[in-house]
């Protein structure tokens, strides 16, 4: 009979070389990811976290809080919400919508950011929001609502207790889909 004390540090040591390394970063609006690829060479703060380690599992289990399908949703469809400070109470509500509702978004609100919503509508009119390639300019919470439900994001997110949820699920920047989400 073999003793059990030998026998349980291999199986530990088994269960971490299946897991693999994953890393811990922060994307360029500061919010936390984790990923078992390399980050891109614009994250900061790298980490690599080996599976099972302290710091990995009380962190993902603090901040990486989402319903499976908005996890599922956000790697199909991901969130972007533009909104600049001048905007006022119009993304601000819109911004609170989304934090209600417990959805993983990256908020796009540097001065840098105006160039790129300004390839992407012609103009600098805020809130705009991206759900995968289908885009709403104006904030109206019953369009919103229709475009996160056909991308499949839950309804609600019971782990949002308040404020925005503190990490996105996507991990990598994830592909776009092509086609139109319910139609």
């Amino acid at each position: 009979m073999k003793p059990v004390h030998l026998l349980l540090p291999l199986t530990l040591l088994g269960t971490s070389a299946i897991a693999g390394d994953l890393y811990k970063w922060r994307d360029e609006a500061g919010r936390t990811r984790y990923t078992d690829r390399q980050p891109p060479p614009t994250a900061k703060n790298v980490q690599k976290l080996k599976a099972g380690s302290a710091s990995l599992s009380t962190e993902k289990s603090a901040t990486a809080a989402q319903p499976f399908e908005s996890t599922q949703a956000a790697s199909k469809y991901p969130v972007l919400l533009f909104s600049f400070a001048e905007c006022g109470a119009a993304c601000r509500n819109a911004e609170a919508f989304l934090d209600k509702r417990g959805i993983p978004y990256t908020l796009k609100n540097k001065d840098d950011d105006k160039t790129e919503l300004k390839q992407l509508t012609g103009g600098l009119a805020v809130p705009v929001l991206l759900v995968g390639k289908e885009m709403s300019t104006g904030f109206d919470a019953e369009a919103w609502g229709r475009l996160l439900d056909a991308a499949g994001y839950a309804k609600s997110n019971p782990y949002a207790k308040s404020g925005k949820p503190k990490t996105t699920t996507e991990t990598s920047p994830a592909p776009v889909a092509e086609t139109p989400l319910g139609r």
